[in-house]
């Protein structure tokens, strides 16, 4: 019977031997597996310029990350608080700020002229029949103090110096520039302020009408056919500024001939 009992004892013991050898290998590899992943997430998190904290005994109520507040089991809240990582906010005044340092702190060079340099717009005071208004575009977007006009498809290609009109017919300006595709082109309008262009009432997705049928100082079309015959220039003058027409170096080999004729052709007269 003792001998019955010692055995059942020796097999318990060894038992629980065994249970607690298993619990502490365990314990030991999610111990290891716990500090992997905190290295892990320090490596990360440093590179964004976090701060994670922890102590050698690996307790997880001891793990502050400020930056993940969600996933924070606790926090001292004896100790200060970083300020969150946030996006910097748009709000108008930064906005305007930052519109104003793109016009006047723009890089130039020697002899270019920017947007804030150019002399001051004159008032138009040209109005037209209703009747005649078609619509162009809409306002895309205003930045002080240019004015991007997107047109509509299937609609005339207007030139620079064609005049724009609001709604009911009072002219806004004239046409400051048009880039973009030929099929479908974005036209830009110049204001002296950003306080005319309030005046004015224009917005985002404000319409924007030109006169149909009127020539010469009003409405400038494009035609297609007279851009493919005009070749440029790759040529770059003074201070990387281009060139007068007289200055210029054709990139045209054809073009080059003819103009080299047509003066050849005036010397001999």
């Amino acid at each position: 019977m003792s001998l019955l009992l010692l055995s059942q004892y020796d097999t318990d013991s060894e038992s629980d031997d065994k249970d607690n050898i298993s619990n502490i290998y365990l314990n030991h590899e999610e111990e290891k597996i716990f500090e992997d992943v905190l290295q892990v997430m320090y490596s990360i998190l440093d590179m964004v310029e976090h701060t994670i904290h922890y102590d050698n005994s690996f307790d997880t109520n001891k793990f502050q990350l400020y930056s993940y507040r969600p996933l924070i089991m606790e926090v001292d809240e004896s100790e200060s608080e970083p300020e969150a990582w946030t996006l910097s906010g748009t709000d108008e005044s930064e906005s305007d700020l930052e519109t104003t340092n793109l016009t006047k702190d723009s890089c130039k060079t020697a002899g270019e002229l920017g947007i804030c340099d150019l002399p001051p717009i004159e008032k138009l005071t040209i109005s037209v029949d209703l009747k005649c208004l078609v619509q162009i575009g809409i306002i895309h977007s205003i930045i002080d103090p240019l004015v991007l006009i997107h047109s509509f498809k299937n609609v005339p290609v207007l030139d620079i110096d064609s005049v724009l009109f609001c709604k009911d017919g009072s002219s806004l300006g004239k046409i400051f520039d048009v880039i973009g595709p030929v099929s479908q082109p974005d036209y830009i309008l110049r204001f002296n302020s950003k306080e005319e262009i309030r005046q004015c009432g224009l917005q985002s997705n404000s319409p924007i009408y030109y006169a149909f049928g009127q020539k010469d100082q009003i409405t400038k079309y494009v035609f297609v056919h007279d851009l493919e015959k005009d070749k440029g220039s790759d040529a770059s003058w003074k201070d990387n500024n281009e060139p007068p027409p007289e200055e210029l170096d054709y990139s045209d080999d054809e073009t080059e001939r003819m103009n080299n004729w047509k003066r050849k052709a005036k010397t001999r007269r």
